[in-house]
């Protein structure tokens, strides 16, 4: 049996890659998960806010949030995530890992949907959640080595 879907829940964007529980999966923000981001953080807006305000913020809560709902439909579950915070906790290299994650988090949801360009992004080149997001003086991640994959491991 095949599961009509409707426009509003399609997926904007081809999603990217994040490993979460040692697996490869999908993160992408259909309607469904836009639902569910503004349920969470009264809105859109305050879930990027909290996403681009680093740890003075609630950037752990929206990357919570941000895994559940760009990975519902690759069967993401909240034990996987709280299984992932855990061992992201424990390691000495905690910003980096919670900075590539935000960075695939933001990139997916850009996809869905694109911010407004600001004046100064008019000018040259688009800017976006993961590129405006401040995650503190002291990080200094990098970009994954592959373009598509934020990659996370456990340490275990």
């Amino acid at each position: 049996m095949t599961e009509a879907t409707s426009e509003g829940a399609r997926v904007i964007g081809a999603g990217v890659l994040v490993t979460i529980a040692g697996e490869e999966r999908r993160l992408f923000f259909d309607f469904a998960a836009l639902e569910l981001i503004e349920d969470e953080f009264d809105g859109l807006l305050y879930f990027t806010q909290a996403l681009n305000n680093g740890f003075r913020g609630k950037q752990i809560k929206a990357l919570r949030v941000g895994l559940l709902a760009g990975g519902r439909r690759a069967g993401v579950t909240p034990r996987e995530v709280e299984a992932l915070v855990a061992r992201l906790r424990g390691r000495e290299d905690f910003v980096e890992q919670v900075t590539a994650v935000i960075a695939g988090i933001s990139e997916a949801f850009d996809q869905a949907i694109p911010p407004p360009p600001s004046k100064r992004a008019r000018s040259s080149s688009k800017a976006s959640a993961r590129e405006s997001a401040s995650h503190g003086p002291e990080s200094t991640a990098e970009p994954s080595s592959r373009p598509e994959s934020n990659q996370v491991t456990s340490g275990t």
